[in-house]
């Protein structure tokens, strides 16, 4: 069952990708981000090393998502894959910081186990006038476990490009 809703979520994705076309004086509307963890507490552990990566296309004032992150515990290493909407707040091209919102949806795997999982977080982008934007962001992560569920806590900085 999992595998069909992180496969859904993939290929749903993947044609909003391919389906969805720039105005003739527009960029692509893509942008790739790389964020680091500076806190990541799941299972009453922090994670001594984390990332994620994500691309999105813009489709105005939202944006679909598709993110991949990684983080290191002590013998174990957990990582993450999901897609999802991202809604810019107070959407304006000229404005030198965006906050948002998004919901994620997707698949957590570690130590031979996978399992479904939904992330809301929120952040802001901050412009600059070199092509780059600063990312600080914090996620609330529910991860379902066969016989009960878990959280864990997220707050990461990092650089947007965007094309």
């Amino acid at each position: 069952m999992r595998n069909r809703v992180i496969g859904s979520c993939l290929m749903v994705l993947s044609l909003l990708f391919v389906g969805s076309r720039p105005a003739a004086a527009q960029g692509s509307g893509v942008s790739v981000s790389g964020s680091y963890d500076f806190f990541y507490h799941e299972l009453g552990d922090d994670s001594a090393l984390g990332a994620h990566f994500d691309v999105a296309k813009s489709l105005g004032m939202v944006d679909v998502v598709g993110e991949i992150g990684f983080n290191h515990f002590d013998g174990a290493t957990v990582s993450s894959y999901q897609v999802g909407p991202r809604f810019n707040v107070g959407y304006a091209k000229s404005s030198k910081f965006t906050p948002f919102v998004q919901f994620l949806l997707g698949g957590w795997h570690c130590c031979g186990d996978s399992e479904f999982v939904i992330q809301p977080g929120v952040g802001v982008d901050f412009g600059s006038n070199r092509g780059f934007d600063i990312r600080v962001q914090y996620d609330y992560r529910r991860i379902f476990f066969e016989d009960e569920g878990a959280n864990a806590h997220r707050v990461s900085a990092g650089v947007v490009k965007r094309f």
